[in-house]
């Protein structure tokens, strides 16, 4: 491991990355980024180079949005943590911190989990990631799931199939406001079924984004 100062020109972002930056907080990043400079490196790790390239590219293990505003900002180089990963660490890594910061797309996390069990065995992707076993199992579970378009445009086609159940994912700092809401609402309507909830929590996001 070493840092090293990198032109931006020959960083490029992996395929795998599953974190979630809102558009507003990014535009706050690149505005203090422009105002301060940049203080924080991204961990990247040195690809294999081929007879092709001019240059030997950097690959992002951690800090794609941090790199996506610098380069925004105008920026040229930027001071990175170089780490030496095989595919298999790097892409662990990469969910280890996405897992710290909390903030995550499921369904990515979802497919990233699914690719890293082709070569781990769970315990070990739970060890090396920071989740547990259930969650890793919870976040299969959603990699299985079929896709809502699929299923609504196999409903149309066929008008005998019926939804039984929709599950949701949501992050579990969240969990215990979402579940006060639900209990709040299943409360007031008394629904006769399930649908009558998720329409009112549309209405209730509608309301809130006029």
């Amino acid at each position: 491991m070493k840092i090293e100062k990198i032109s931006i020109s020959v960083i490029v972002p992996n395929s795998w990355n599953s974190n979630e930056l809102p558009p507003a907080l990014f535009q706050k990043l690149v505005a203090k980024i422009k105002r301060v400079g940049y203080t924080q490196p991204i961990e990247v790790r040195a690809l294999p180079l081929e007879k092709s390239d001019c240059f030997r590219q950097f690959q992002i293990i951690d800090g794609e949005h941090r790199f996506l505003a610098c380069q925004e900002a105008g920026l040229k180089e930027i001071q990175c943590v170089v780490s030496e990963y095989s595919d298999s660490e790097a892409k662990t890594e990469t969910l280890a911190k996405n897992k710290l910061r909390g903030e995550f797309d499921p369904v990515k996390t979802a497919a990233l989990i699914a690719d890293l069990c082709e070569d781990l065995e769970l315990p070990e992707i739970s060890e090396l990631s920071g989740f547990n076993e259930n969650e890793l199992n919870d976040l299969l579970r959603l990699e299985n799931t079929p896709d809502l378009a699929d299923v609504f445009g196999k409903i149309n086609d066929d008008s005998s199939l019926q939804i039984k159940e929709i599950r949701f994912v949501y992050p579990a700092k969240n969990s215990a406001e979402i579940e006060a809401t639900l209990a709040k609402i299943k409360k007031e309507l008394k629904p006769k079924y399930s649908g009558e909830i998720l329409l009112k929590l549309c209405q209730i996001y509608e309301k809130s984004t006029c």
